[in-house]
């Protein structure tokens, strides 16, 4: 019997997301479980969490082993919670009798440099520097007078800030909330005391803040959502524009976004643009994967985040290893079944594939 466990930091994390998978786990004879690393019993290595019932559609509080697979769906942030689960997390993916579905992506930079290396990717990725200080971005923002800093850890369009320079002064642009705020600083001195109090706390990474927003003001970026099957081959399961609110500086819906199809955005498109774009969406997401894989552990699933300039550039901005599925959802409704069935059909990929080698 196959055993997959939803991992996450927050008991109910992904409600209906978990449970949906669950539906198809008994069609495919997978025993479903989900847990918390904080669920997991120090001495003997049990876990009390909970399995999914399929007759009754609910999960029953039960004691079992670790899960021979692990779907990690642990989103960290700079909380204590999150501190604890990741040394945890990392003990699970060490073990040797364990599989990820996914063993995630490290840091930005991380990502960027192993990228950089690739010469067919390297074209698509925006000019990028690793900085530290207040005084690397202020020496970056004077040369390029619209920059974009993002923490190399960051996620979810948290901790994103455009600096720029205009007639009025110096401004750091970014989100509290759902709302956008501008603010607004008379000398460099003083914005470069309220980066250091405020926000480098961390490693950042500056890029070109690039002009990627509508006729109407508004920021958007093309998801894609790339997967493995059952066959553990790469496939896009589908792609939809985000849209950022007005003024935005972000395009993620969790931060007040909106979302329209790609057939709907590209329509309204020249004929010449449109089939270029296109091509150089398919040829990201054909190379993008296989890049990646050559330099960390095996991956299952992608959210590729691709903008187009206004010089007609396009570009990669961001990779997630760990991604939602509004936009797909929203867009292709017809695919839900496949999204919630995917992580059990590839859990069973890679149980077959552990016993063919076991017997070779």
């Amino acid at each position: 019997m196959i055993t997959l466990g939803f991992l996450t930091i927050h008991k109910n994390q992904e409600n209906t997301y978990a449970t949906n998978i669950g539906s198809f786990a008994s069609k495919h004879d997978v025993t479903y479980y989900r847990f918390t690393p904080f669920c997991i019993h120090p001495q003997t290595e049990l876990v009390n969490g909970e399995k999914y019932d399929v007759d009754t559609d609910e999960w029953i509080s039960c004691e079992f082993p670790l899960p021979s697979f692990i779907y990690d769906r642990c989103f960290y942030k700079n909380d204590s919670l999150s501190k604890r689960a990741r040394p945890i997390v990392e003990w699970l993916k060490k073990r040797h009798d364990l599989t990820f579905l996914g063993y995630g992506l490290p840091d930005k930079w991380t990502v960027h440099q192993s990228l950089q290396e690739d010469g067919d990717i390297s074209p698509y990725l925006p000019e990028t520097t690793l900085v530290h200080s207040a005084k690397d971005v202020m020496e970056l923002l004077m040369k390029k007078r619209r920059i974009l800093i993002k923490p190399c850890n960051g996620s979810q369009g948290n901790g994103i800030i455009a600096l720029t320079i205009e007639r009025s002064g110096l401004c750091a642009h970014y989100h509290k909330g759902y709302e956008a705020v501008k603010k607004q600083f008379d000398r460099p001195e003083h914005l470069r005391t309220w980066l250091t109090r405020v926000v480098l706390h961390q490693p950042y990474l500056v890029q070109p803040y690039f002009h990627i927003h509508n006729q109407k003001g508004r920021p958007f970026d093309i998801r894609v959502l790339l997967q493995k099957n059952e066959n553990g081959e790469w496939g896009q399961v589908g792609k939809g524009i985000r849209m950022g609110g007005d003024r935005s500086l972000v395009t993620n819906v969790s931060a007040g976004g909106e979302i329209v199809t790609f057939s709907e955005w590209s329509a309204k498109l020249p004929p010449r643009k449109r089939l270029f774009i296109e091509e150089e969406l398919e040829s990201i997401c054909r190379l993008l994967p296989a890049s990646l894989e050559k330099k960390v552990p095996s991956l299952f699933e992608l959210g590729v985040d691709i903008c187009t300039s206004h010089d007609g550039g396009v570009w990669l901005l961001d990779i997630n290893s760990k991604p939602g599925r509004k936009t797909i959802l929203h867009t292709q409704p017809e695919s839900e079944d496949r999204l919630y069935e995917a992580p059990i059909l590839y859990c069973k990929h890679l149980a077959n594939s552990k016993t063919t080698v076991n017997k070779e």
